[in-house]
């Protein structure tokens, strides 16, 4: 989980003073975990491949991926979860950064200008295993 907080000065005291202060009082988080498995049905066969339609737009300061979810048919069942890679280069590792259970994900990171560019990749997974898109460990 990642909070971000932005300030912002709409008017400034004086023209000369660069300081912009933020408080937050407190921040909670709770959490209440739920049994999911009796809510999903057993999946017989992996999902198929999501291909080439990753999408990335820019939405406000961060990077949103979205990509179609694969079709189901006779020998691949639906997706139940996404896993999402990233690395700042091909000749580079994959990182997973997160496995959404929709077909959108936000990059806050990619956000800040200073981190570069980076390649993605988007596989789709089930209880039966996952489509063959995952990088290699």
């Amino acid at each position: 989980m990642k909070l971000r907080f932005e300030a912002t000065d709409s008017v400034r005291m004086t023209p000369d003073d660069p300081l912009v202060e933020l408080l937050v009082d407190e921040v909670s988080v709770f959490r209440r975990k739920v049994d999911c498995s009796s809510f999903a049905p057993a999946d017989g066969a992996p999902p198929n491949e999501i291909g080439d339609n990753l999408t990335l737009e820019r939405s406000g300061r961060d990077l949103v991926l979205t990509w179609p979810a694969p079709p189901i048919d006779a020998e691949h069942d639906a997706a139940r979860f996404y896993p999402v890679f990233r690395t700042p280069s091909p000749q580079q590792p994959f990182e997973q950064i997160g496995e959404p259970t929709r077909t959108s994900w936000r990059d806050l990171d990619a956000a800040d200008p200073s981190y570069g560019t980076y390649c993605y990749l988007v596989s789709a997974k089930n209880a039966a295993g996952s489509s063959g898109e995952e990088p290699p460990p």
